[in-house]
C-alpha cells in the first residue's frame, strides 16, 4: 500500500526526486538521483504516511472493506502481566509504514556509500568545484587519490590540465557586447555534465590539449553504475537445482553453478587430467 501510493506520488508530483535522461546517466547523474530519492523520503515522510494512509481508509470505506485489528494471542509466563501500548489499528499502521521509510532511507544511504566514494574521487570533474579557486586543495587531494589508483595517468600533468582546463571554461561566461568566443557560450557551465564536457572538448580539438583529463572523462563515463552478477548466479542456482533435485549437496550445488556460470572455462577443462 505504502509503496503503490510512493509509486503515483512520485509519478505525478512536482516535488519528485530529480529524473534520469533517457540516454543514460554516468556515475556523477546516478549518485545524484539516489541522493535525491534519499532526501525526497526524509523530507516527505510524514506526507507520504498520512496520504497513503488516507487513501487506503478511503479505498476500504468506498469498498465496505472493514477495518479491523487481528487479534494474537501471546504467550506469557504466569509472572507477566499484558502490557497494553494504547495504540490504535491507524497508529500501528502508521507506526510500520515510518519503519519501512526510514529503513529504506537508511539503505540507500549504506549500500550506496561506495558508489558516493567513487564519485567523490571524481568530483573535481565537476565545473562548479572545478572553477571554483577556494577548491584548489581539495581538487589536487582528489587527483592524488585519483593516479594512485590508476598508473596511466600522469598526477602532475593532470594537475596542470585542470588549471587549463579552467581557463578555457572561463571563456565560456557570456559577453553580450562580443561574439569572438561564441564557440564556448555553447557550454551551460550550471548545467554541464561529465558527458557534455567530454563531447565540447572533442568537439573543438582539445584532447591534444588535455590528454590526461581526456582519460580520467572516459574512465568516469565509462564506469559502470550497477552489476546483475548476484542476480545472475541465483538465477544459476534455481536452473541447477530444481524441486526434482531437492536433495543435492552444498558442495555439488556450489560446483555445478561455478560451471554453468563460467561455461569457456569449464570447456577447455581436462577431466581425465582433473580426476
Amino acid at each position: 500500500m505504502l509503496f503503490e501510493y510512493l509509486g503515483k506520488h512520485l509519478a505525478r508530483s512536482g516535488q519528485r526526486p530529480e529524473l534520469c535522461p533517457d540516454k543514460g546517466l554516468d556515475l556523477g547523474q546516478a549518485m545524484r538521483a539516489v541522493e535525491s530519492l534519499r532526501k525526497f523520503l526524509t523530507d516527505q515522510r510524514d506526507c507520504l504516511v498520512k496520504n497513503s494512509l488516507d487513501t487506503a481508509m478511503h479505498t476500504c470505506a468506498t469498498m465496505d472493506i472493514p477495518v479491523v485489528r487481528r487479534v494474537r494471542k501471546k504467550c506469557r509466563m504466569d509472572s507477566k502481566t499484558a502490557a497494553d501500548t494504547g495504540l490504535s489499528f491507524q497508529d500501528e499502521i502508521k507506526r510500520d509504514m515510518f519503519e519501512i521509510i526510514d529503513r529504506l532511507a537508511s539503505e540507500i544511504e549504506g549500500r550506496f556509500q561506495h558508489l558516493k566514494s567513487v564519485n567523490d574521487m571524481f568530483a573535481f570533474l565537476q565545473l562548479s568545484n572545478m572553477l571554483e579557486p577556494a577548491n584548489d586543495e581539495l581538487m589536487e587531494t582528489q587527483i592524488n587519490n585519483l593516479t594512485a589508483l590508476y598508473d596511466e595517468i600522469n598526477g602532475n600533468e593532470l594537475k596542470l590540465e585542470v588549471r587549463r582546463l579552467r581557463r578555457l571554461l572561463q571563456l565560456s561566461a557570456p559577453d553580450p557586447a562580443s561574439d569572438q568566443n561564441s564557440k564556448f557560450k555553447e557550454l551551460d557551465i550550471d548545467s554541464c555534465s561529465a558527458l557534455t564536457l567530454m563531447q565540447w572538448i572533442v568537439k573543438w580539438g582539445f584532447t591534444e590539449m588535455l590528454p590526461n583529463v581526456t582519460v580520467v572523462l572516459r574512465i568516469f563515463l565509462t564506469m559502470s553504475i550497477s552489476v546483475a552478477s548476484c542476480e545472475r548466479s541465483f538465477s544459476k542456482l534455481k536452473l541447477v537445482k530444481t524441486y526434482l533435485r531437492s536433495q543435492m549437496t552444498d558442495a555439488r550445488l556450489s560446483g555445478l553453478a561455478v560451471l554453468s556460470i563460467e561455461p569457456e572455462l569449464a570447456e577447455k577443462l581436462d577431466f581425465h587430467s582433473v580426476g
